[in-house]
């Protein structure tokens, strides 16, 4: 299980983000530095110094879109819970890069079908220490709004 963890943390973040649209076409990009201070703990645990994500999406049709999306998330540092009363330390998640694509179909304003195809580069990492990712991940959503 999780170990809650409290602490007071001032938080410094820059954030950039650009889009641009020229016919079918979209792209944005989304830029974030933080640091983070905090009072009792060593560090502010899981949360990142960068994070960088990137969409490109085209319009196939009125009723087809398609989507790619790159996701980098910063080494983190990690909280390592021991089965032994102080012996608690920290170490290192590594930073990861992760791609995904996703395929739109809209039959009308009320009903649309998706594909979604998450970490297309297998990649194996551990998003919160000890909790993996899955690898390559296929998901399809069917939407009717009312």
């Amino acid at each position: 299980g999780f170990t809650v963890l409290y602490d007071n943390v001032d938080i410094f973040s820059l954030i950039g983000e650009i889009g641009y649209r020229v016919q079918k076409w979209n792209l944005s990009g989304r830029l974030e530095y933080s640091t983070y201070d905090t009072d009792v703990l060593p560090a502010a645990f899981h949360l990142p110094e960068w994070q960088f994500e990137a969409k490109l999406g085209y319009r196939i049709s009125d009723k087809l879109s398609s989507g790619l999306g790159i996701e980098y998330l910063g080494a983190r540092t990690a909280f390592i819970e021991s089965d032994f009363p102080g012996w608690n330390r920290s170490g290192t998640l590594d930073p990861f890069v992760d791609l995904h694509l996703d395929l739109e179909y809209r039959y009308n304003d009320y009903l649309s079908a998706r594909i979604d195809l998450d970490n297309i580069l297998g990649q194996n990492y551990d998003l919160w220490y000890g909790y993996p990712v899955f690898g390559f991940q296929a998901g399809l959503t069917l939407s009717y709004r009312f």
